[in-house]
């Protein structure tokens, strides 16, 4: 294991349209020692892919799940496998890094084991900022209460300690697997390190696994998922104030996805962010900006 190495973990299921914006954000890094691990999902070589794009770099490796659509979790644990760097990152192929992420962030991951960022939400279309609901805390690390409230638009934003974080993505659910991988650290660290400054670009795409009308039945199907897991002690999430954090969450998007059906039903172009939005200023739940 290289000691200095990132390994970026990047899945791709017909990520063509996207990749290019995700691999030139890891090629103007300002840390160069990294590797950036693409894992096609699909029928896509993206090796030749990427050499349509005019880009060829030897950090750059390739590999596949063979199979078609297994899903991000069962692509990203292909890319742990693959992994030779004591450092680990995660990048979507649909969103992009800011030049100086892995540079700023690994000090952090190597004070408390991982360290995550703020983000900047933006439209993947126009690019324009959109508006990022996650808080902030006011010190440099989160705590297991914190993480969903701080990373509520992503959390595939990390960089971790390898030696410290010993997990995998959970491949039973559809969705919402790498908030469980991420609060799964707190097994082996108690705080998260946190940068205030946006240091990731989390693309909101309609149509994306995150954005599509059709992935709410799979959203509410992962949550109860989580909760049948949680009851049953089978969640890689050993930690109790994580356990615990995670749990409550759950129940609260539980029912939001409830009040949502009711409303959408009534008016079909009903958002579901602004609905939560509205949900979190009436009760005050966590301070947005």
């Amino acid at each position: 294991m290289n000691d200095s190495l990132v390994s970026i973990i990047t899945p791709a299921y017909y990520g063509e349209d996207t990749l290019e914006r995700a691999i030139r954000s890891v090629l103007t890094q300002n840390y160069s020692n990294w590797e950036m691990i693409i894992i096609s999902d699909d029928d896509r070589n993206y090796k030749e892919v990427v050499q349509q794009y005019g880009i060829e770099d030897d950090r750059l490796r390739f590999t596949s799940t063979g199979q078609v659509g297994s899903g991000a979790s069962n692509a990203r644990n292909k890319g742990l496998e693959m992994a030779r760097g004591r450092y680990i990152s995660c990048l979507d192929c649909d969103d992009a890094f800011k030049p100086h992420k892995l540079s700023t962030l690994l000090p952090f991951a190597k004070k408390y084991g991982v360290a995550i960022s703020s983000i900047d939400y933006r439209d993947s279309e126009t690019d324009d900022c959109l508006e990022n609901l996650s808080a902030q805390p006011k010190v440099d690390y989160i705590t297991p209460e914190q993480l969903f409230t701080v990373c509520f638009h992503s959390v595939s934003v990390y960089v971790c300690d390898r030696d410290k974080i010993d997990v995998c993505y959970d491949i039973d659910l559809p969705n919402m697997q790498d908030a469980i991988f991420l609060m799964s650290f707190f097994n082996t660290v108690d705080k998260i390190g946190y940068c205030h400054e946006p240091l990731h670009i989390y693309y909101r795409r309609d149509g994306s696994a995150c954005n599509s009308h059709k992935t709410t039945q799979s959203f509410i199907f992962s949550k109860k998922k989580i909760l049948e897991k949680l009851n049953a002690g089978t969640t890689t999430i050993k930690n109790h104030r994580a356990r615990s954090a995670t749990q409550k969450h759950i129940d609260l998007m539980l029912q939001m996805e409830d009040i949502y059906t009711r409303e959408v039903a009534k008016d079909p172009s009903v958002s579901f962010l602004k609905l939560f939005k509205s949900y979190l200023e009436e009760r005050s739940v966590w301070i947005t900006r």
